[in-house]
């Protein structure tokens, strides 16, 4: 059995100041508790500078990109960023690919992510999961704007989510984005009864003009695929994501330029989880959401890395320092609780990750360089895995 404890101990709600941590030699939970009058009677104590917080999630990745890092130029804006991954996808021979994978996927381990949502349009990343520490949720990610060519892209997606489930990986199907699927297909996916879909949403000003029929070079993007493309009735298409959030967890990516007179109305709802990828964000259009109008709309706000064709890196403690540059009013609890708990309730993995509760295994993260004075996340600031 281990005793730990630090200046704070963030147990997945609450910061304890000098919070003691019992966990047993296989990394369960034995108990969580506020410090002794005196420390160092605490026999076998390992005391650390700075938080010690539960593993982290990841709400959003792509880590089949990740041997784009550093190949695609900043501020392209999403419609010139999406061309270019399109073009750049198959550059790499898959060895190269698989040896960025499995960089990426042990950097965000040690880092102490220790569950991660990621979005796949292929199975190279599948061997990676199998062997690794982090659990993966997979979405097996639906892009289709041609009516003609619904049967194929479900037909694709559906062996491509059979291989991930017969290999026992957490699978489920997702569409990509509104305007990125012919309204049908759309439709078809939001009906499969999965517990959790994911959804690229208002990742920009260019998706909110495509909606109200602004002729931009996003909507030219899409015309080259398809001559007859019609932009999608955004009104009839948030109205069967809210009736597919009933019965499922939506997780609602980047929502950067919203549309308020259609879309506040959807972050009321228990079951939806605004995802914040503020670096992506910054990258591609040099933007970040309104995170204080967020915060009044949702408490289930989780943050996600996307991926490093979009990023400097896949360190969500940088994605939580870049929004305490823009809004440093925000708590480093309720920061801390994006990265852990909430993102936790999005897979329902609530007893398994996210927070300290007893008999879960969660995993220790220590963040260091924290400023302690003001309980502030700064540019020094970085997590490392303890257990």
């Amino acid at each position: 059995m281990k005793r730990l404890s630090a200046h704070y101990l963030f147990d997945g709600i609450n910061l304890i100041k000098f919070g003691v941590l019992e966990i047993d030699d296989d990394g369960t939970i034995l108990s969580v508790s506020k410090a002794a009058d005196n420390l160092k009677e605490i026999s076998g104590l390992s005391f650390y500078n700075g938080i010690l917080m539960p593993g982290m999630i990841n709400m959003h990745c792509h880590l089949e990109l990740s041997d784009l890092h550093k190949a695609i130029p900043e501020n392209t804006g999403l419609s010139g960023f999406i061309a270019m991954v399109n073009n750049l996808k198959s550059i790499n021979k898959a060895e190269t690919k698989l040896k960025s994978i499995e960089k990426a996927d042990n950097t965000m381990y040690v880092s102490g992510i220790g569950s991660v949502a990621d979005v796949c349009n292929s199975d190279i990343s599948l061997n990676t999961k199998l062997k690794s520490n982090i659990y993966y949720h997979n979405f097996i990610e639906c892009i289709g704007i041609r009516k003609s060519d619904i049967f194929k892209k479900l037909t694709d997606c559906k062996l491509l989510l059979d291989k991930f489930n017969n290999a026992g990986l957490s699978t489920s199907l997702t569409p990509h984005a509104i305007y990125s699927l012919h309204p049908e297909l759309f439709k078809t996916i939001l009906d499969l009864n999965n517990n959790i879909f994911s959804l690229h949403f208002f990742e920009s000003n260019q998706e909110r003009e495509l909606y109200n029929g602004v002729e931009n070079s996003l909507l030219s993007f899409l015309n080259n695929i398809d001559y007859d493309y019609k932009i999608p009735d955004i009104g009839l298409s948030l109205s069967d994501l809210k009736n597919s959030m009933k019965n499922a967890n939506m997780v609602l990516v980047h929502n950067v330029d919203l549309q308020e007179d259609i879309c506040y109305s959807m972050y009321s709802s228990e079951n939806v989880f605004p995802c914040l990828c503020p670096n992506s964000n910054i990258f591609i259009s040099d933007k970040i959401p309104d995170i204080d109008n967020l915060m009044k709309l949702s408490n289930n706000i989780v943050v996600g890395t996307d991926s490093l064709a979009s990023n400097h890196n896949l360190s969500l403690i940088a994605e939580l320092y870049s929004i305490s540059k823009f809004y440093p009013d925000i708590p480093i609890v309720e920061l801390l609780k994006w990265v852990s708990s909430n993102g936790a309730k999005a897979l329902g993995l609530q007893q398994k990750f996210g927070n300290f509760t007893i008999g879960t295994k969660p995993g220790v993260v220590l963040l260091s360089n924290i400023d302690l004075k003001k309980l502030s996340i700064t540019p020094k600031t970085y997590s490392r895995r303890i257990i």
